[in-house]
């Protein structure tokens, strides 16, 4: 009986555990986004998407896109992907674009988009915010250019866009819908971040964890990562920055990682996250998988091998990986 006893108890210590480590990395990135997301709100709400619009206007152009493309991706980039989205379904329908027209604007939104708050994090968890902000924003501009180069010159991706559904863009601009947004977000966050945590646990437990950072090493090595921090960029990579970013935060307690070593994985959870629920958003959309995900991943990739090899001869010369 007192086993018993002392079991529920060794189980209840180690779920207040659990919570409270969720509970403190929520509560560190809330610290830095909510700050980012009211300034994201301010400067929508005081014109500055429509300034940058303008900027963005030369190089959407240069991938085929219309002029409304400009205040759909400085919108994104501004707040997130369900903002420029919304833009997106009120300005330009997509009856109107080509398939080919979609799915490099969705990857242009795919690659670059919420900067305030998710660069933020990076520079949290130990990278430049303002290098990997540019680097998202030199992906996207040129994949975009490439993508619609290769299109013209093969003549493929030119059959207008057929879906039977689209997302109802939200028409409520007021604070109080603003206000509860964040507070749905903040307890989305805890709860998939507890989850997450859980989850964690339990694979390294069984042993899952280190067999997935063995099947991910060549994808590591190739974009130049520690593969001690292959666990939370893939969590990163399926789920979203912000979690891939509050877990590497968490796990730099523990471990004392290089600059280089934190800098590649940010900079590859800055190119490549939440493959998951974004890739399905742009795919009900009607942007085509081969252009927003498998083209978008293999153009990532080649980004950070070169970008891996630039780092040890310029940036980190001296740095060497944690092992």
């Amino acid at each position: 009986m007192v086993e018993l006893v002392d079991e529920e108890l060794n189980v209840m210590v180690y779920i207040f555990g659990v919570i409270k480590k969720s509970l403190v990395t929520t509560s560190f990135l809330l610290k830095i986004m909510l700050p980012m997301m009211l300034l994201s709100r301010v400067l929508e709400l005081a014109g500055v998407a429509d300034w940058l619009s303008k900027i963005l206007s030369p190089p959407l152009a240069a991938m085929g896109l219309p002029g409304e493309a400009g205040i759909i991706w400085a919108v994104t980039l501004l707040t997130n992907l369900y903002g420029g989205i919304g833009v997106l379904v009120t300005l330009l329908p997509t009856n109107e674009l080509t398939i080919g027209q979609l799915s490099i604007l969705s990857s242009v939104m795919l690659f670059a988009h919420g900067l305030p708050v998710e660069q933020a994090v990076v520079r949290a968890a130990g990278a430049s915010a303002v290098f990997t902000g540019l680097l998202r924003v030199f992906a996207a501009i040129t994949y975009g250019i490439c993508a619609n180069y290769l299109f013209n010159l093969f003549g493929i991706m030119q059959e207008p866009v057929s879906i039977n559904w689209m997302p109802e863009a939200s028409v409520d601009d007021s604070w109080l819908h603003w206000i509860k947004g964040v507070i749905e977000i903040m307890a989305l966050m805890f709860t998939i971040i507890t989850a997450i945590n859980f989850t964690i646990d339990f694979l390294e437990r069984v042993g899952i964890l280190k067999w997935l950072s063995r099947q991910l090493e060549p994808l590591m090595r190739i974009t130049g990562q520690n593969p001690l921090l292959a666990p939370m960029t893939t969590i990163g990579l399926l789920l979203g920055l912000s979690y891939g970013g509050g877990l590497i935060i968490q796990k730099v307690s523990e471990i004392n990682f290089s600059r280089r070593d934190l800098f590649m994985s940010l900079s590859f959870l800055s190119l490549l996250h939440s493959l998951i629920e974004d890739t399905l958003i742009m795919l009900l959309l009607g942007a085509d998988i081969w252009v927003i995900l498998f083209g978008r991943m293999l153009f990532a990739i080649i980004i950070l091998a070169l970008l891996s090899k630039i780092a040890d001869c310029f940036l980190f010369k001296e740095a060497q990986p944690t092992t």
